[in-house]
């Protein structure tokens, strides 16, 4: 499909559109029976879901009666053939957009979680180097004194 690897990051709506193309493809041709996406919903910062979407073959919630027959200009196949792929195209870009929304926010707090260890960490080390420095001028006072009653 592409020459090189790509980051989430780095795919726009055309590349869906390409993808879209493949999938939709392989499933007219019945070389897959079912396309399912898989993908990371961002919630919030914090909170990441994994999501589980059929993709292919298309299946509908509601089973309304529409209110007037639908007048089509052309054939109803070649309409589904020319919207199916640029539907599927859109939900694989929003899921994209989802997952790096997702990795940024699981980033983001991971930085945070290492800046506040990095802070905890740097203020142990400052105590634990004062008291040794204390401790060594301490010592260092006792043996002076020491020295001046020994005259």
């Amino acid at each position: 499909l592409f020459e090189q690897t790509l980051e989430a990051a780095e795919l726009g709506v055309g590349d869906a559109m390409i993808i879209s193309d493949a999938v939709v493809s392989q499933f007219y041709d019945k070389n897959v029976t079912r396309v399912v996406l898989i993908y990371t919903k961002f919630i919030s910062m914090l909170t990441q879901i994994p999501m589980y979407e059929t993709l292919l073959p298309l299946s509908f919630d509601g089973e309304e009666e529409p209110l007037a027959e639908p007048i089509f200009e052309s054939d109803p196949e070649e309409l589904l053939d020319a919207i199916v792929p640029k539907y599927i195209g859109g939900i694989i870009y929003a899921a994209i957009c989802e997952a790096v929304a997702s990795e940024c926010g699981a980033r983001r707090t991971a930085m945070n979680s290492a800046n506040k260890n990095a802070e905890e960490m740097i203020s142990e080390l400052r105590l634990k180097f004062n008291r040794a420095r204390q401790a060594v001028i301490t010592q260092e006072i006792t043996e002076i004194v020491s020295g001046a009653e020994a005259l």
